[in-house]
């Protein structure tokens, strides 16, 4: 998508009272770190996201789940993004954040993540 497009369709997003973003882009979703109440960050251990990755893989290849049915190389190259995500990126998303350390909220476990999801 040109950046134009995709920063109109980011600023006609932060105009509604309510939105979510996946901050995943974070290089270039700022301004919705500058306008969110909350912060939620999954900061969970690597092992999970990559069995994760696996489990619904192998659940889409058998029909068990809807979705893609991804290649063995797109698989392994998503396990490999996860090791970018997790060394470097998250690293960066660290220090972005650090000055919205009031409204930011570190989910590091499943337990976490109910405790935000039943309150």
């Amino acid at each position: 998508m040109p950046v134009e497009k995709r920063n109109a369709l980011l600023e006609q997003i932060l105009q509604n009272d309510s939105w979510i973003i996946e901050g995943v882009y974070y290089s270039w979703v700022g301004q919705s770190f500058e306008d969110a109440d909350k912060i939620f960050v999954l900061d969970m251990p690597q092992y999970l996201y990559k069995s994760r990755i696996l489990f619904r893989s192998v659940k889409r290849k058998l029909g068990f789940a809807k979705g893609k049915k991804e290649t063995l190389k797109s698989v392994i190259a998503l396990i490999k993004w996860t090791d970018t995500f997790q060394n470097k990126n998250l690293k960066e998303i660290k220090a972005i954040l650090n000055k919205y350390n009031e409204k930011v909220v570190w989910l590091y476990n499943k337990k976490d993540v109910n405790e935000i999801i039943n309150n």
